[in-house]
């Protein structure tokens, strides 16, 4: 799951334009990668610059506490804790123990279970999932062909994405099984499998499903005892404090090492309610200790075995870390292997994923070719992801040379009316297709946006980095630096059109059109909301007026019925924006179950009046053309009004919302 960290508040533009800051990376950051190489990879030199990138950013950023371990081959070459595991009673961030959330990086544990079982014999990874799953989870065609248990592990089988509402659980709620929990939020494929990856969770769930019923063990059980008894990972685990008959409640020692995180806001450091996962164990579930991870890194490094352990068999171990799918055919592009990320860093090709939370977020990287592998966990929500992110490429920066991407430096300016074919919004086809989710997940921040235009030095800008064109539809990053190396791939139809953006290969963004644009949603919806704050005074005057003359009947009908739908739309517009501003300023109320709040029903109730009274209002405009008693003056403001309020009803329903379910399984 991605972090749902507060985002530029949308729906605000309609009234006012307003810009989100970027806020800086810590300056240790910056300053490691200027300074010279060591001649050798020691304790002392990976401690020292983490010690100094890790306080810099923990006190940048009010960050409570931070685990980070860094392996070779041989073994661990730090293993470090920082600031705070808990607060009441305070404990420290003890790197053997305290068990930090790992959020999406759980998905590598059930590559490995199904390869695993693969290995065995026990699954066929070009068979249809239906084979291994229950019939409560049985995926219909949705007029797709099958989808493969291939197409689970490299996040292309075609699912729309939904999270809002059904990800995390409040700590009073009672948490599904996983099979109960995949079959209410069941998403609709959109796509064909095998055509692109687009990352989700819905797909590692059933991963999980099928690694419990092949297997005959539970899913918590089957990792416990596959995979975290002979890794000797004895601070790493998928259970929870829940019910004591809960069969995924965690009990014994464990429970006093659990971080439950924290929160900074307005000045006050406070530790967040538990985050209930255990319905999404397979992919979002995992706690575990830096300790811990050096291990599996280790596991990972070392070919599928671990102090004579090996769990993997070295075909599949190569079957499961090779590039399996890819979105841009480039061999400088981001890859996918089974549960993991392929990425280039200079020479090396790394095996990688990260992870998040509400509240935590993780990193794993590890350079095979290399032998190095860095860990990094934050329990701390905000600006966490960008010290998970940038501490392992700083890291490796400083100890190997040719780890460094190579930096292109424009000569000369490209000819701008040629890059005018890229400039647009796209936007991450890792969002919702089918429910309300689509409109919420875009005006509040959570599906990302990228912005393509031309940089003041006549390169192209990407979400404001240069880039330097490095091939017909590729652009390389070449400043800021920190983000030197980064190439972004176009992708154009039969017809030569742009019509998607791949950053670095893994994601994948659609080119907007006019109706598919939140700009064009703002702008009705801002068209809207002013000319009902004219309509009201103007409307009301006309039809105190119009009692006086009895003949006027048609033109008091018409402004009564204007009047209604301008107090329905700006009675929706004002109830929509508290409700997404609640659920912006706070995302435990949307994730832990509390989806759709009372005050969003409202705002979509009032939604169906306004478009009703908009209806009306249309139907009454020939009428009002046919009467004497209107001017024309008054006859073109109606008129404009009325279709103005339509448009936004249009967009309303493309959007999903009206006419479409509140949320997925509803």
């Amino acid at each position: 799951m991605r972090t749902l960290s507060a985002a530029a508040f949308t729906l605000i533009l309609i009234v006012v334009s307003a810009s989100a800051a970027t806020v800086g990376h810590g300056a240790a950051l910056e300053e490691a990668s200027d300074e010279s190489m060591p001649s050798v990879i020691t304790h002392a030199n990976v401690e020292d610059l983490v010690d100094r990138t890790v306080t810099a950013y923990m006190r940048d950023h009010h960050i409570a506490g931070v685990t980070v371990s860094v392996v070779d081959r041989n073994g661990s070459l730090l293993e470090k804790g920082y600031g705070i595991a808990t607060l009441n009673p305070q404990r420290p961030v003890d790197p053997t123990r305290s068990l930090f959330a790992l959020g999406s990086i759980s998905k590598t544990f059930s590559a490995l279970a199904a390869m695993q079982l693969a290995g065995a014999g026990k699954i066929d990874m070009d068979a249809d999932v239906n084979r291994y799953l229950p019939t409560s989870l049985q995926l219909p065609d949705d007029g797709f062909p099958p989808v493969r248990v291939r197409d689970l592990l490299t996040h292309s089988a075609g699912f729309e994405d939904s999270v809002i509402g059904n990800t995390i659980y409040a700590p009073e709620a009672t948490v599904p099984s996983l099979d109960d929990y995949l079959a209410r939020v069941r998403p609709h494929r959109v796509r064909a499998p095998g055509l692109r990856a687009v990352y989700g969770n819905y797909a590692s769930g059933l991963l999980g499903s099928i690694v419990a019923h092949v297997s005959g063990e539970s899913y918590e059980d089957y990792v416990d005892t596959h995979i975290l008894a002979p890794l000797d990972m004895r601070h790493t685990t998928f259970r929870e404090p829940l019910p004591a008959q809960d069969p995924r409640n965690l009990t014994g020692a464990m429970l006093d090492d659990l971080s439950p995180g924290f929160t900074y806001k307005n000045g006050v450091l406070r530790s967040a309610p538990q985050e209930h996962v255990a319905q999404a164990n397979p992919f979002d579930g995992g706690r575990s200790s830096a300790a811990d991870m050096a291990r599996y890194m280790r596991f990972w490094l070392s070919n599928g075995t671990l102090d004579g352990h090996q769990l993997l068999s070295e075909n599949d171990f190569r079957t499961m870390t090779t590039i399996n799918f890819r979105n841009i055919p480039d061999e400088g592009a981001l890859a996918i292997a089974h549960g993991f990320i392929r990425k280039r860093y200079g020479r090396y090709l790394s095996l990688e994923k990260s992870g998040d939370t509400l509240i935590f977020s993780s990193q794993i990287v590890m350079l095979p070719e290399a032998g190095l592998g860095v860990f990094v966990s934050v329990n701390t929500n905000g600006q966490s992801d960008n010290l998970r992110d940038l501490l392992p490429t700083q890291l490796f920066k400083y100890l190997l040379p040719d780890s460094r991407p190579t930096v292109i430096a424009p000569t000369s300016r490209n000819d701008e009316a040629a890059l005018q074919r890229f400039v647009g919004l796209y936007l991450d086809e890792r969002r919702n297709y089918s429910t309300l989710e689509k409109a919420v997940g875009v005006l509040i921040g959570f599906v990302t946006e990228r912005s393509v235009g031309i940089a003041a030095d006549g390169n192209l800008s990407i979400d404001g980095k240069s880039a330097a064109q490095t091939g017909p539809l590729s652009f390389t990053v070449f400043k800021p630096e920190e983000f030197a190396g980064e190439v972004w791939h176009f992708v154009e139809d039969e017809q030569g059109r742009i019509v998607a953006l791949s950053p670095g290969g893994a994601a994948y963004y659609d080119r907007l059109g006019f109706l598919d644009d939140r700009h064009t949603l703002r702008l009705a919806l801002r068209a809207t909301v002013i000319l009902s704050l004219i309509v009201l005074p103007a409307c009301i005057w006309r039809i105190v007026r119009a009692r006086k003359s009895p003949s006027s009947v048609s033109s008091r009908r018409i402004n009564i019925v204007a009047v209604i739908s301008a107090v329905l739309w700006l009675a929706f517009f004002v109830t929509f924006l508290v409700a997404l501003s609640a659920l912006d300023s706070d995302w435990t109320v949307g994730m832990a179950g509390c989806y759709p709040s009372v005050t969003l029903k409202a705002a979509i109730a009032l939604g169906y009046l306004a478009a009703t009274a908009t209806v009306l209002l249309n139907l009454s405009l020939p009428s009002v053309w046919r009467s004497g008693d209107c001017n024309a003056g008054l006859k073109s403001f109606l008129t404009v009004v009325a279709l103005t309020m339509l448009v936004s009803v249009v967009l309303l329903v493309r959007w999903n919302v009206l006419g479409a379910p509140l949320m997925i399984g509803a």
